[in-house]
């Protein structure tokens, strides 16, 4: 195998692993976002719960 054919086979060896890591690293972004939107609209609905509860809620005098 000729130097430029190696050259070109190493390369070809490197993409196919950025190819790889790329679409892992899309997987986990994916899964992060679903998480993080799963997670506003817990907070979103904690939010609501508690402003609900607001005028039921005063401040203890300890605090």
């Amino acid at each position: 195998m000729s130097e430029l054919e190696q050259r070109i086979n190493d390369l070809e060896i490197r993409l196919s692993h950025q190819a790889r890591i790329l679409e892992d690293l899309d997987k986990i972004v994916i899964e992060y976002h679903e998480r993080l939107v799963h997670l506003e609209r817990e907070n979103s609905r904690m939010r609501q719960l508690l402003e609900g509860l607001g005028p039921e809620l005063q401040v203890s005098p300890d605090e």
